[in-house]
């Protein structure tokens, strides 16, 4: 498979092997603050061969960070490299005038480049209209925090960017997702609050346990061996942030590895973690997930539309301040496409009411009539509220004719692809049963769908 060449403004972003650039970025973020450890060794120790060449190896890969033109690494980048900042000064030591030089010339060099390769451009004017990475990124978190509030053990996994298209995506817009676009919040969306919330309170609690303290006879400083590696994890959890990185296992290899170094560094010396720490650090992330769902569930209530998730993927639409007006409808893709939902809040947002979606045909509440599609015409009969019958399939003549003993209303395709319609026809001929033709369209609708909502429900 020839892969995909990702442009920004006519420039090629380099992959360096991987499917996405946003991906290879990540391998860049991880490695510059390990490097920072090689330049701090090589002034500590007054090597100037070691700090020179780590110096060049620091622009190398921060120029293969910026031909990946992701923004979102730059940021973890520059995340990654304060967080070194905060430590040394948190660390009380001076450092010497000819370092800090040397350090400003790097940050010059280092800004050169962004500049120079118009990655700099890109990152100061991100809200810009024509951005469809940042905008659509926008839309899609917010969406994840409704998801979440809306469904809080989660859609299942693999199925976060499904149901977002489904359920919650602008209908001007058709963007194809796989995930939410962001390693944090896919996963809260696949899995829900508690199995994340249990997570995260594990990985805080880990992260402030694990720094290392200095051995004895050692000035209790900061170590800058554990401020870089810790500035490496930083790095990778920020560039998570912006991309779903998480799911590829080679991204996984470095910080993982730093993971493991700093849990046994830490095992063998001891941590500087104090009960304090420990309860400010959890506290602060038990606060930050309950202020991520009551933002959820804010935007729920400000939606135009109530979604409510039940077992056996029953699902309930119904538009704030509708008629309260209730119908049924048993779904077929293969009439109305892979992504039914989309067109069930067409519906629901054009013509008010609440519309439960029960794929089994079971409804946990009276519906006022059914709208049946494809092969759901099998449950015509067992069904005792009005029909409407969408490009259904052919059945036995005798069910056909129970059917049509219903008076139902048959929507059907104008371009017959399977003979369907013409079935149909043939046997409503002094029935009852109310024909109607779907212009334009074959056994799949959703390319009428807008033409045919006011008709084919009323719900006033």
């Amino acid at each position: 498979m020839t892969p995909i060449e990702f442009l920004f403004d006519g420039q090629v972003r380099w992959s360096f092997g991987f499917e996405n650039p946003n991906k290879a970025a990540v391998i860049f973020v991880c490695l510059l603050p390990l490097l920072w450890i090689a330049w701090d060794a090589g002034w500590r120790r007054a090597r100037p061969v070691v700090w020179v060449l780590a110096g060049l190896l620091m622009l190398t890969a921060w120029s293969a960070l910026c031909l990946t033109y992701s923004r979102g690494g730059l940021v973890a980048a520059v995340v990654a490299f304060l967080y070194v900042g905060l430590r040394q000064w948190r660390s009380g030591g001076r450092l010497p005038r000819t370092r800090w030089v040397a350090a400003g010339v790097l940050a010059v060099l280092a800004a050169g480049i962004v500049v120079g390769t118009g990655l700099g451009g890109r990152t100061v004017n991100p809200l810009a209209e024509a951005d469809a990475s940042v905008g659509n990124r926008l839309v899609l978190w917010r969406s994840a925090l409704q998801m979440a509030a809306d469904r809080p053990l989660g859609f299942g996994a693999g199925r976060s960017g499904a149901a977002y298209m489904e359920w919650y995506q602008p209908l001007e817009m058709n963007a194809g997702y796989r995930t939410m676009v962001s390693g944090y919040l896919t996963p809260l969306v696949e899995h829900g609050w508690w199995v994340c919330a249990v997570v995260a309170l594990g990985i805080v609690g880990w992260w402030v346990w694990c720094d290392p303290r200095p051995r004895a006879g050692q000035p209790a400083v900061l170590s800058p061996v554990a401020t870089g590696l810790r500035a490496s994890l930083v790095g990778f959890a920020m560039a998570a942030v912006f991309s779903t990185i998480t799911e590829d296992r080679l991204l996984w290899i470095a910080p993982g590895a730093v993971a493991l170094l700093l849990t046994g560094w830490t095992l063998s010396v001891g941590s500087r973690a104090t009960p304090r720490r420990f309860a400010l650090g959890l506290g602060f992330c038990a606060l930050f997930l309950v202020g991520l769902y009551a933002v959820g569930r804010a935007l729920a209530a400000l939606d135009g539309i109530e979604r409510r998730f039940g077992p056996d993927n029953l699902v309930v639409i119904a538009a704030a301040g509708g008629s309260g007006k209730r119908t049924g409808m048993v779904p077929d893709t293969e009439v109305l496409g892979p992504l039914p939902g989309r067109l069930v809040r067409e519906l629901v947002m054009t013509t008010g009411g609440e519309l439960v979606l029960a794929p089994e045909g079971t409804f946990p509440t009276p519906v006022e009539r059914v709208i049946l599609c494809g092969n759901a015409v099998r449950l015509a009969t067992r069904l005792n509220m009005p029909l409407e019958l969408v490009c259904p399939v052919p059945v036995s003549e005798s069910e056909a004719r129970g059917v049509l003993a219903r008076n139902p209303r048959l929507w059907l395709p104008e371009i017959d692809n399977d003979g369907r319609g013409l079935y149909w026809r043939s046997l409503s001929e002094g029935a009852d049963a109310t024909v109607e033709t779907i212009p334009g369209v074959g056994i799949r609708i959703d390319w009428a769908w807008s033409e045919l909502i006011t008709k084919l429900v009323k719900m006033e």
